[in-house]
């Protein structure tokens, strides 16, 4: 696969081997400013590296991110439960208060009916 881009439907630029794309033909925004990639250009590095070289990625280096994402994802599950456990008992604390205090809650008119 060719590593320059042949830009035809960008007049001001001649095609040819030799001319490469300029960064505003990449990105550019709509008239509402929303960002926007142009979709003919990799969507990412491992896309554009694969396009470049021709072939897919090293695989030992796919395992190594594999590995990375999924001890990512380790850590955040541990991190949900650790917050999950956190919030019922905060629950649990919230319940109790309520429960003391609605069994307070009668007895404060009750006095100041017998004064």
């Amino acid at each position: 696969m060719c590593s320059t881009l042949s830009l035809k439907s960008t007049s001001r630029y001649k095609e040819g081997p030799s001319q490469t794309a300029p960064v505003e033909a990449i990105s550019g925004a709509t008239r509402s400013g929303r960002r926007y990639l142009n979709p003919a250009f990799p969507a990412n590095a491992e896309e554009a590296e694969q396009q470049m070289s021709g072939g897919p990625p090293d695989p030992a280096a796919l395992q190594i991110q594999i590995d990375a994402l999924q001890a990512q994802l380790q850590q955040r599950d541990a991190d949900l439960a650790a917050a999950q456990q956190a919030q019922q008992l905060l629950i649990q604390q919230l319940a109790q208060a309520q429960q003391q205090q609605a069994l307070q809650a009668p007895q404060a008119p009750q006095l100041q009916q017998q004064q």
